[in-house]
C-alpha cells in the first residue's frame, strides 16, 4: 500500500464490541500490529485480489512437521533400532532440509 508518509485520509467504521475484540485478537495472528494496520493489508488484499504475505508461523510449522516426521521415519529403521539412543546429535543434521 502506500508508505506511511502518505496515509493523510481517515475512514471511520462502527463495530459492535465483539467484532471489535474479535478484530484485535486477529491482529497479532496476521501479522499486523494495531487494528488500523489489520484494516489495510485486509483492504489492501480486497483491493488487490492477493491473498496477502504468507503466513512464517505456518510455514515454519510446516518445516518442523516436515522435519520431525522425517526424523521418525530415521528411528524406526530396523538399523536405527539395534543402536537405540546411542546415536549422536551431529548425525541427526543431514535431517535438516
Amino acid at each position: 500500500m502506500l508508505d506511511s508518509n502518505h496515509r493523510k485520509k481517515m475512514i471511520t467504521l462502527r463495530l459492535s464490541e465483539a467484532e471489535l475484540e474479535l478484530i484485535k485478537a486477529h491482529c497479532h495472528a496476521c501479522g499486523a500490529r494495531n487494528v488500523s494496520e489489520l484494516a489495510r493489508l485486509a483492504l489492501q488484499r480486497i483491493m488487490t485480489g492477493s491473498p496477502g504475505p504468507p503466513n512464517d508461523f505456518a510455514k515454519k510449522l510446516a518445516e518442523l512437521d516436515d522435519r520431525v516426521h522425517a526424523l521418525e521415519s530415521y528411528l524406526v529403521t530396523p538399523d536405527v533400532a539395534k543402536v537405540g539412543a546411542n546415536i549422536p546429535p551431529a548425525s541427526l543434521d543431514s535431517l535438516h532440509a
